[in-house]
């Protein structure tokens, strides 16, 4: 059943206006059309959400990778490197590109950082 038809609009589409007729036809008040409750802009919505997700984990993932630059505490990247794969991720799924790039830089930093130290320190 359409949301008109619940309010007892019969056939009509929900781009009409509809009136309510009270007694004798005579025309009492309009009420605005029905809100439609599907929307199609969702799948904006969600590449917009991942965008943020993907800054949000670059942003924490950078928290951990700019002390692990200090020697002897290289460590610490191996802990920021699975959040910064699920950022790329997340960015790489999103509508844009920003949230991806930022943490593909912070992967580099963590990998070339890993690399000097010999991949433990």
């Amino acid at each position: 059943m359409r949301s008109w038809e619940v309010l007892g609009l019969g056939e009509r589409s929900p781009d009409e206006t509809v009136a309510e007729r009270v007694g004798g036809g005579k025309l009492n008040r309009v009420l605005p059309r029905p809100i439609a409750l599907a929307n199609t802009d969702c799948t904006t919505d969600i590449g917009h959400m991942l965008n943020i997700v993907s800054i949000l984990l670059g942003i924490f993932s950078l928290i951990i990778v700019i002390p692990s630059t200090i020697p002897l505490l290289g460590w610490g990247n191996w802990f920021a490197l699975p959040f910064v794969i699920a950022g790329v991720g997340a960015g790489a799924l999103s509508s844009s590109n920003k949230g991806r790039n930022f943490c593909l830089i912070v992967l580099a930093i963590a990998v070339i950082r890993l690399s000097l130290g010999g991949e433990i320190l």
